[in-house]
């Protein structure tokens, strides 16, 4: 049963991939006919400035997956919805409060970035941005609860239902409204799998409340240690992004930005059909650390010897 769980994982992961890369070849296409290089480059910069608001996330998504599947293989149901609303509870006040901080600032960064005849363009799609990037960071703690109960295949028909939408919107949006179609596309794409995730893992979890208010701050002591790791190498990374199109804006034009933004989609999606993969040992392992701890390493054996091949 838990190999078959780990295919039908795995397959789904690749599967989601596959479909979000396509899709954004679909898009990208679509862009460059209707609003060009340079208007794809504005909306690039604009989402790498937003990203950066990830660092908020303190790695607590990642730890959701592990602790979810803990505990439910302990048994421990209310526990496991005190790890998700520990989570979610945490990372919509201070996600939230970081995209305010950050908002502000917004408009003084895009004038060194973005070109002084482009700046209105930008202006009005940072409202709906910072919100979508906020509903996505929420929308994450769902996710990685399917996750945890190894129900990635569920968690991957979300995000690919959410990108169909997307360009579904895209399409009807962005010749009537230019960038800001885009913009009320993401955030429909973003709240479609926030609520998505929740109704989800509302279906196999029951104690989980419509809306989120436990906060348990042993749970959260436990998850912040176990995420702080991977937020830390993970917020070198994401600067990277944001750093790179804005130098890339600023110095080479926002038409090299938006080229720049549909080839590292494309790179990034293949490297993701690897690394999306092989994330589904994450909850196997945390429930076979809790049930039968001595196949662990023949489970890491074998996965490192198919990724090497």
């Amino acid at each position: 049963m838990q190999k078959r769980r780990l295919l039908i994982n795995a397959l789904t992961s690749v599967a989601q991939v596959l479909t979000v890369g396509a899709g954004y070849v679909l898009l990208y296409r679509f862009l460059l006919a209707y609003i060009g290089a340079e208007r794809i480059g504005i909306w690039s910069v604009v989402i790498a400035a937003t990203s950066i608001a990830n660092a908020a996330n303190l790695g607590l998504s990642a730890g959701t997956v592990k602790f979810v599947a803990k505990y439910l293989a302990l048994g421990r149901e209310e526990t496991v919805s005190g790890v998700v609303q520990t989570t979610a509870v945490t990372l919509c006040l201070f996600s939230g409060a970081v995209l305010l901080a950050v908002y502000p600032f917004s408009e003084w960064i895009f004038r060194h970035i973005v070109p002084a005849s482009r700046l209105a363009e930008t202006a009005p799609l940072l409202p709906y941005v910072f919100f979508s990037m906020w509903l996505m960071v929420v929308g994450s703690v769902f996710l990685a609860g399917l996750d945890g109960y190894q129900r990635i295949d569920i968690r991957a028909g979300l995000v690919m239902s959410g990108t169909l939408i997307f360009l579904a919107l895209s399409f009807i949006l962005v010749p009537a409204h230019g960038l800001m179609g885009l913009a009320y596309a993401r955030v429909a794409q973003d709240g479609f799998t926030l609520a998505g995730g929740w109704l989800m893992l509302k279906r196999r979890l029951r104690p989980l409340p419509v809306f989120c208010f436990k906060w348990d701050k042993r749970l959260f002591r436990e998850m912040l240690g176990y995420g702080v790791n991977f937020q830390l190498i993970s917020v070198s990374v994401m600067l990277c992004d944001p750093l790179t199109k804005g130098m890339l804006a600023r110095f080479g034009g926002l038409g090299m930005a938006g080229l720049y933004e549909m080839a590292s989609r494309m790179i990034g999606q293949l490297k993701a059909l690897l690394v999306t993969a092989s994330q589904a040992l994450v909850p196997a392992i945390a429930d076979l650390h809790e049930k039968e701890p001595e196949t662990v390493q023949k489970l890491y054996d074998n996965s490192y010897r198919l990724i090497f091949i």
